[in-house]
């Protein structure tokens, strides 16, 4: 707040006129330091675009934590029926200088909107919490204005982590993917070979994706491939809930090898699913997000050093649950159990 000091006047000789003009300027002076104070913020802020959900709330305080008022932080919440136009609404009444993109249906919606007003200098974007981002963005409009952070853990991360706790070796791992995600694959399989790993890929047909039988054929025509164990990988076509429910879980309830997945909810004891799970830490998703913006804040908001980038997560959670891989007669050395972040017995 702005102080005026003014010279010390007797109450008896002061001009009625004087004391009104000083008021007068004081409010004007202040308002002005308040107008200039809200377009500060207003010229470095960021709309953040997210559904309504635990896990992305838990991002958005890790960046709103981290950004502490330095960039002024606006938060939509979207879901199936938000339309492209109510968020150019938004763009157009806020004027950020970045979007902060949560989760797959929020980078559908920049997508969109990068086509629909492509005219238009529609803000640069940073995705995080979205699954396979950049391959996603790869022949979307717009993708040239987009980074961000992948929500993907690598596959021998997670896997280190098994062998390290099983007593029997993890050599051969199976997984499948759909086409296009060959360069996933390829990476993945390289990592995993630099730990001695070998990771068993086999695609997916559009047909199998279809037909739930087909589906559960294909998972046992891969599992009879000495597996020693499986990776699911976040890819919710592979794990839309009619393939969870006639395929994923009738085949792992014969399963009796670990199951490694990616996401929190596929090692719950009711799905049946994964016995290990390995998910970034969303909190410091948050904190990774705010250095982005920050690094594109000293930048000026120019995203073509970043442009396709996407980093790798800085930190991530490791839960064992102990009561499917009992279930599955997993030997475990429980005197390792320290490297893990949770173990849920139920």
């Amino acid at each position: 707040m702005i102080q005026l000091n003014m010279p010390s006047i007797k109450r008896d000789t002061v001009n009625h006129q004087t004391v009104i003009t000083a008021r007068v300027l004081a409010l004007m002076l202040i308002g002005v330091s308040v107008l200039f104070s809200h377009f500060a913020v207003a010229d470095d802020g960021v709309l953040v675009i997210r559904p309504a959900n635990e896990h992305f709330e838990q991002v958005l305080h890790g960046m709103e934590s981290e950004l502490e008022g330095e960039v002024g932080v606006y938060d939509v919440i979207v879901d199936k029926k938000t339309e492209v136009a109510s968020l150019y609404k938004e763009v157009q009444e806020r004027q950020p200088s970045a979007m902060v993109l949560m989760g797959n249906h929020s980078l559908s919606l920049y997508t969109k909107l990068q086509e629909k007003y492509r005219a238009e200098n529609i803000p640069p974007a940073v995705a995080v919490a979205a699954v396979f981002a950049d391959w996603v963005m790869a022949s979307k409009p717009g993708k040239d204005r987009v980074t961000g952070i992948l929500y993907e853990i690598p596959a021998v991360t997670g896997l280190v982590t098994l062998r390290s706790i099983s007593q029997k070796e993890i050599k051969r791992v199976g997984m499948l993917y759909r086409k296009g995600m060959e360069g996933m694959v390829e990476n993945n399989t390289r990592f995993c070979k630099l730990e001695g790993i070998e990771l068993i890929p086999m695609e997916v047909k559009e047909a199998d994706i279809k037909k739930p039988k087909r589906f559960k054929k294909l998972l046992k025509k891969l599992s009879k491939n000495s597996l020693d164990a499986l990776w699911i990988t976040n890819d919710s076509v592979l794990l839309r809930p009619e393939l969870v429910v006639k395929a994923w879980v009738p085949f792992l309830s014969k399963f009796d090898k670990s199951v490694l997945v990616g996401v929190e909810t596929l090692i719950g004891s009711n799905l049946n699913i994964g016995n290990l799970g390995v998910f970034p830490d969303h909190n410091d998703l948050g904190t990774q997000t705010a250095s982005i913006l920050f690094e594109l804040l000293d930048q000026e908001w120019d995203f073509s050093e970043r442009s396709n980038q996407y980093d790798q997560p800085i930190s991530v959670k490791k839960h064992l649950n102990l009561k499917i891989s009992k279930q599955r007669k997993i030997g475990l050395h429980e005197s390792r159990f320290s490297q893990l972040d949770e173990v849920l017995e139920q």
